[in-house]
């Protein structure tokens, strides 16, 4: 009987000890042709390549740090090139994130950044050890996993920011918003201690969220705030909050929408909101207004919309102002 030995090929290639098994099911040995045996092993290895790369892909997907490396001339040639956001180079990768990668910041480099071309990315992560200035000059677009700044300093321009996810500003560090729409579709929040502008721009509070969502800036002063929520018709009763301590300008003829129509989304006050002039339109289907806080519209004549009103904070308003809801419950001053 001969048996073909096999003892240095992979483990998952079984001994064969008859002619008809070896025939069947013998992959590669002595009866395969030397050619077949090679394109054999060629394709194994490049089937184990690809899976390699694939899996190394998905790992880095997660990161990519800014560690500075390029320069004036390897990015461009002409002065502040180096600190080109768009030069491949200044990244861990030797390649820009994509909106598949978290953009980590830390004491890797502290080079300041010039967001010079349009960016959609997973993430922003500006974290500790990180001294340097992120400079917007083109509008960005952050991904699911948000925007988190726990040092250094980001200075806004007039293009748009549009966080798909959290925007989080940890304590000490220097924001200046865009002096045009920071879009916001999950929860802000912002520490006392950050020095923030909002650069009388317009902080937007948007998108269809599936899931509890809240607004903390106790002490910060935004300039204006759109709320339009709008989970359209989907399962799940969900809130937004204004917590204790955060004002919320709407500004003139402000409209504010916080919609799930099949299940209900409810706007939850605890803090400061205002309103300009003109009319106040809120629009809620089967949602909640629950004032805990307090809503100052003394200058609104005209307060529209289908929301229920429930008040036990306080509500000031002008004498003539007419208030239109689908019901009210008003157990406070009012």
């Amino acid at each position: 009987m001969n048996i073909v030995k096999i003892a240095h090929y992979p483990k998952f290639l079984k001994q064969v000890t008859s002619a008809k098994d070896r025939a069947v099911h013998t992959l590669v040995g002595k009866d395969v042709p030397l050619k077949v045996r090679i394109i054999a092993w060629v394709s194994i290895v490049l089937v184990i390549s690809f899976v390699f790369l694939f899996v190394n892909r998905i790992t880095r997907a997660a990161e990519v740090v800014w560690d500075g490396e390029g320069t004036d001339g390897t990015c461009g040639g002409s002065a502040g090139d180096g600190n080109k956001w768009s030069c491949g180079l200044n990244w861990s990768t030797n390649s820009v994130p994509t909106s598949s990668d978290t953009a980590k910041f830390d004491g890797t480099s502290t080079k300041s950044v010039t967001l010079d071309s349009a960016t959609s990315v997973a993430g922003v992560n500006i974290a500790s050890g990180y001294t340097g200035t992120i400079t917007q000059s083109a509008a960005i677009t952050v991904g699911s996993s948000g925007f988190v700044q726990n040092a250094g300093r980001f200075s806004g321009s007039t293009q748009a920011i549009d966080v798909n996810g959290d925007l989080t500003l940890g304590a000490g560090v220097t924001f200046t918003a865009t002096s045009g729409s920071l879009y916001v579709e999950r929860s802000v929040a912002i520490d006392s201690s950050v020095v923030f502008d909002a650069n009388s721009g317009t902080l937007a509070l948007d998108g269809g969220y599936a899931g509890n969502t809240s607004v903390g800036a106790s002490g910060i002063t935004f300039s204006v705030v759109t709320i339009n929520r709008n989970r359209g018709l989907a399962a799940g009763s969900y809130a937004l909050t204004i917590n204790s301590g955060t004002t919320i300008p709407l500004g003139d003829n402000p409209s504010v929408t916080v919609i799930n129509t099949y299940d209900g989304y409810d706007l939850v006050n605890n803090g400061t909101i205002t309103a300009g002039t003109g009319t106040l339109t809120v629009n809620m289907v089967n949602g909640t207004l629950t004032n805990n806080g307090t809503i100052t519209a003394t200058n609104i004549t005209t307060w529209a919309g289908s929301a229920n009103l429930t008040n036990s904070g306080t509500i000031t308003a002008t004498s003539s102002s007419t208030i239109a809801a689908r019901s009210i419950t008003n157990s406070a001053s009012s």
